[in-house]
């Protein structure tokens, strides 16, 4: 965010290179984004997507892999054929 407005584009540091993956963040996500950070459970929080328990600030990798299996099966997709790797460099991810 930048001046209270969810900036259009956003880069993020790979974890492996530390090379920046710079993306477009649609005006659509930016709107869902905005509606999603006005939550009650996001308020006061440094990370979009909290972990369940205090002592952790932000969701595991297998939470994480928990949340792209129901985002692969609720679009019909065959859940065997996508992972977090497969889905590493896509948009959705990178937000």
């Amino acid at each position: 965010m930048a001046s209270g407005q969810i900036k259009e584009r956003a880069s993020v540091l790979q974890g492996k290179t530390q090379n920046p993956m710079r993306f477009e963040i649609s005006e659509g996500t930016r709107a869902s984004l905005a509606r999603w950070m006005r939550e009650p459970l996001m308020v006061e929080s440094e990370h979009l997507w909290p972990g369940p328990f205090h002592e952790r600030l932000h969701i595991s990798t297998r939470q994480y892999a928990r949340v792209v299996h129901e985002w692969v099966t609720s679009i019909g997709l065959e859940a065997s054929a996508y992972g977090t790797h497969s889905m590493r460099r896509t948009k959705v991810t990178q937000i």
